[in-house]
């Protein structure tokens, strides 16, 4: 119903409509046409395209179906026609593989029968053994990769730990501004880096832009914060491996955000390396 109200819109407020020879004898012949943008910007696109219509036309944007509504002249319509090829090109994709370098200690202290000791005489005369209580420290380090394969511009989800050691801090920065709040019960919490790739041109540099994000369950309602003012852009070249680790910007945030957590609850800092390469599209089969 939208659609067609916006047809004769278009329509009644052509020359077409009207039966005025006089007038229209020096209008230029309008026609219509209907241009899909398919996942472009509608907002950018209808600028772009005001600019050649201009006032001899008219442009209605359909949003709900992602397409402009034009009436203009034949020759402005090829003009347009070729600003849609240039703008409409499909986008590239981009592999990124994620490598995880994750380091880490592991403190234990205890001792056992086993253990050197020394032996002493009791009150009662009865032999008592008197380990001795050993401390040792462990350096642990792992790593592991993902695949991830995104379209020039949008985004990917990226999990980086499934526990967050410093869930109030991060609350408390992302959502009271630093302000010291009553803790929530957050459940099922992990922490994610939203990852965007962009090839620049026709490449082979690709702008990389990271937003870290913790997400979880408060209440039994899906929850997330999006730390966007923290929020990074790298630039690497085509097959280029860019460590996340070593940013300096906001270093006091990703300190705390790149870390990660075991089973026995030991900590580790993970180093996170990107490695995008441009995929290029396959080719056309011969006919």
């Amino acid at each position: 119903m939208r659609t067609l109200t916006l047809l004769a819109a278009l329509f009644l407020s052509s020359p077409f409509a009207h039966a005025q020879p006089a007038a229209s004898a020096d209008a230029p012949a309008l026609k219509f046409e209907v241009y899909s943008i398919g996942a472009g910007d509608m907002e950018s696109t209808l600028e772009a395209v005001q600019l050649f219509v201009g006032d001899e036309g008219q442009v209605t944007p359909d949003a709900v179906n992602q397409r402009l509504l034009v009436a203009t002249t034949p020759e402005r319509h090829a003009q347009i026609a070729a600003l849609m090829q240039k703008l409409f090109v499909p986008a590239r994709n981009v592999m990124i593989e994620v490598a995880f370098d994750s380091v880490g200690s592991q403190d234990s202290f205890g001792a056992s029968v086993s253990a050197s000791g020394e032996w002493t005489t009791g009150i009662n005369g009865n032999a008592i053994f008197r380990p001795h209580l050993a401390s040792q420290s462990s350096t642990m380090s792992s790593s592991e990769k993902q695949m991830l394969l995104v379209s020039s511009g949008r985004e990917a989800t990226l999990r980086v730990g499934e526990t967050v050691p410093y869930l109030q801090w991060f609350i408390e920065y992302g959502i009271y501004g630093g302000w010291t709040m009553p803790q929530l019960a957050w459940q099922e919490v992990g922490s994610f880096l939203l990852v965007q790739p962009t090839v620049i041109g026709d490449g082979p540099l690709i702008r990389i832009k990271l937003t870290p994000e913790i997400s979880g369950m408060v209440n039994g309602r899906p929850e997330h914060v999006r730390f966007t003012s923290v929020a990074t852009e790298v630039v690497a070249q085509n097959g280029q491996s860019v460590a996340i680790g070593g940013l300096d910007q906001h270093k006091d945030f990703y300190s705390r955000f790149l870390i990660g957590t075991s089973r026995d609850g030991s900590a580790h800092s993970i180093n996170i390396r990107l490695t995008p390469r441009i995929q290029d599209p396959a080719p056309l089969p011969a006919r």
